[in-house]
């Protein structure tokens, strides 16, 4: 019978990895930061504090002013989280399954003995223009990528035009996402309400339950856990960077890998 470890337990395993990859970066680094950052707030929220309003040290009362509203942090750190923690890799997905739709147009071509190559491979620079930030104009490359689509449509061809309408589709979403703004308005106000309560209330609250120096040992790191999501996707940087320090995918070499799978086609 195989010996159990119980370094391979999930829970375990989870804890083991997440620690194995963020000592042997930069991320201690990044951390550290944001602890002196944190604690020169709450030296700076407490000083205040002390020097104007020393008596409320003193008010049993005074660190339930604001629960009232304690429901609404929640509801809006909940928010917060969602945002932080979702969509950091769409943007890449999205590009690359775009050069699989692309890629898929190659076998549907062979039997009406269209040489295809050098057309979908200017479609996958196209491709890497619209998404990729910095490969080009991604107004002019849209333009071009529909009209290499629509020059390959074959009207006896259901499938083909099927797989052909696919990705205009696709590519009216990338379009409409690009050419319309959301106003950030909410998600500003989010972090400014949290920024607000964590930064200034929650040192205040701390400070008039623990006294002053448990609450400048303790706050960096109940900030951390609090922050935690932001300071990891702030670490990570951009997707699209070609020298983040952790690489979840080698975008950068997606149009060419995908170039050479549509010459296989066509040899």
């Amino acid at each position: 019978m195989e010996k159990w470890d119980p370094l391979q337990a999930p829970a375990v395993s989870s804890v083991v990895e997440y620690f194995n990859t963020v000592l042997q970066t930069t991320f201690p680094i990044t951390v550290a930061a944001f602890q002196l950052f944190f604690m020169v707030d709450a030296v700076v929220v407490l000083g205040f504090m002390e020097h104007f309003f020393p008596e409320k040290a003193d008010d049993p009362l005074f660190p339930s002013t604001m629960r009232p509203i304690e429901f609404l942090v929640l509801s809006v750190y909940t928010i917060f989280l969602q945002t932080q923690i979702s969509g950091y890799a769409e943007p890449v997905e999205k590009y690359f399954a775009m050069l699989q739709n692309v890629h898929s147009l190659a076998p549907l071509l062979l039997p009406h003995g269209i040489n295809g190559s050098d057309k979908l491979c200017l479609m996958v620079d196209y491709v890497e223009q619209i998404n990729r930030p910095g490969a080009g104009s991604p107004k002019a490359a849209r333009e071009n990528y529909q009209r290499e689509l629509e020059s390959l449509i074959i009207p006896s061809d259901q499938l083909l035009c099927q797989k052909i309408q696919h990705n205009l589709d696709t590519l009216r979403a990338i379009e409409l996402s690009q050419s319309v703004t959301r106003p950030n308005l909410m998600q500003r106000y989010i972090y400014t309400f949290l920024c607000l309560w964590f930064g200034i209330w929650f040192p205040i609250s701390m400070w008039a339950i623990l006294g002053f120096s448990t609450t400048i040992f303790l706050f960096p790191s109940f900030m951390y856990v609090l922050w935690g999501p932001s300071i990891h996707k702030f670490w990570l940087g951009s997707p699209w960077d070609d020298d983040r320090v952790f690489r979840e995918s080698s975008h950068s070499h997606w149009a060419s890998e995908f170039k050479e799978r549509i010459c296989v086609y066509f040899l």
